[in-house]
């Protein structure tokens, strides 16, 4: 069980590959959680506005946090060498959350949907830098970005008069949560065959 286990998480890799690895599955983890965030709204009609605030503005806290992680962690892989600029742009939507709790329900398409936007920009780069090295999966991480980005800008034009706002944040925080973990695996599976390309290129 526990071989199979570790198989499953790549416990097997070293260095770079593991340390890169263990990013990816702390980015599934911060997904899991946006699914359980998109999840309590869409089942929990009377959820608390300044719960909600809270429970997303740590969401997105916890990727900023990571984001700064994986840079100094990955000595400025250049995979990451941008993750301090989005970290920046992670942690100012959050304040946002935790400081505008009177306003929120106006204004949670447009955080939450930069955040998107934000993250959708920072995956789209990472295709790039993954197709410049001839690595398979690009295709896929840069029609998974595009979908984010779509995401986001469909959230905050809000074009959705049939449903109600907390609805409409909550199915698009699952179907973020779903994209990204999809991303995450994939190429965390794939570490060993891209990771050594990038960094000498």
């Amino acid at each position: 069980m526990k071989k199979n286990v570790g198989k499953f998480l790549n416990l097997n890799l070293s260095g770079k590959n593991k340390k890169y690895n263990n990013i990816m599955l702390l980015e599934i983890v911060i997904s899991f959680l946006f699914i359980l965030f998109g999840s309590i709204l869409l089942f929990n009609k009377t959820t608390n506005d300044n719960f909600i605030a809270i429970f997303l503005g740590i969401i997105i806290l916890m990727e900023a946090v990571l984001n700064i992680y994986s840079f100094i962690m990955t000595n400025s892989n250049s995979l990451f060498k941008m993750n301090v600029f989005f970290s920046i742009l992670y942690f100012v939507i959050a304040v946002l959350l935790f400081t505008n709790f009177i306003k929120f329900i106006n204004y949670i398409v447009i955080y939450f949907g930069s955040f998107l936007i934000v993250t959708g920009i920072k995956s789209l780069i990472n295709s790039i830098k993954l197709k410049v090295v001839r690595e398979e999966s690009f295709l896929i991480v840069f029609v998974m970005s595009i979908l984010v980005i779509l995401l986001g800008g469909l959230i905050i034009f809000y074009p959705f008069a049939s449903f109600g706002v907390l609805e409409t944040v909550a199915i698009f925080a699952i179907l973020y949560g779903i994209l990204n973990i999809s991303t995450s695996n994939l190429l965390r599976n794939r570490v060993d065959k891209f990771l050594s390309k990038v960094d000498n290129d």
